[in-house]
This record gives C-alpha cells, sequence and structure tokens, in this order.
C-alpha cells in the first residue's frame, strides 16, 4: 500500500468510527428526580443540568443500565445523595446512548 493512501485511510478511520467524543463529567450536582429501572435502566436528572450529554440534545436525563457491572451500587449512591441532600463529587457520562438517554459510567459521592 502506498504511505499517502495508508495515510488517507487512517484519517477516514479516525473521521468514521463511532466515537464517543461527548462523554462529560458534571461536578458538585445534587439530583433533582430519580425514577426506578424502567426498560432496564435506572433514571436521574442532576440540579442545573439541562443537558445531560450533546449525544441527546436537550436532555436533562442520565441514565445507568442495569446490565452495568456496579449498576446497584450506582444507585444506593444516588439514594443515599437524594435522601441527605448530599452532592455528587462528579457523574461520568460515556458518549453513548442507553434506553434513550445518556449513559453514565460512574458516579464518585
Amino acid at each position: 500500500m502506498k504511505p499517502g493512501l495508508k495515510s488517507l485511510l487512517m484519517v477516514a478511520a479516525c473521521v468514521w468510527a463511532p466515537a464517543n467524543s461527548f462523554a462529560l463529567d458534571h461536578y458538585g450536582k445534587t439530583i433533582q428526580k430519580i425514577e426506578v429501572a424502567q426498560a432496564s435502566c435506572h433514571y436521574f436528572i442532576l440540579n442545573g443540568v439541562s443537558e445531560a450529554d450533546p449525544v441527546v440534545p436537550n436532555s436533562p436525563w442520565f441514565a445507568i443500565p442495569t446490565s452495568h457491572a456496579h449498576a446497584k451500587e450506582l444507585y444506593t449512591m444516588l439514594l443515599t445523595a437524594r435522601a441527605s441532600g448530599m452532592a455528587l463529587d462528579r457523574v461520568k457520562t460515556t458518549g453513548n446512548v442507553v434506553c434513550g438517554h445518556a449513559e453514565v459510567s460512574l458516579i464518585d459521592l
């Protein structure tokens, strides 16, 4: 393969490859609303966040798939923070959509 063609193919792969370029971190937010698992996900909204992740424009909803390795622990952290009024240190999204909303990869309390 010619060197120029190889470079072109590498650039094209980067441009067209599915990527989670929208992954975000939200710091110091309290929980506005939590919904129990429906359609295989737990859902929540953070106070002051109008868009959880640009991967789902204009949606404040975050989703934790129940198939996530630590879904129960993450949901427990949400309930604890909500009940105490404590702010979450960080909520990190993946840049992917799950159950129609921004997927959460981790929560720090």
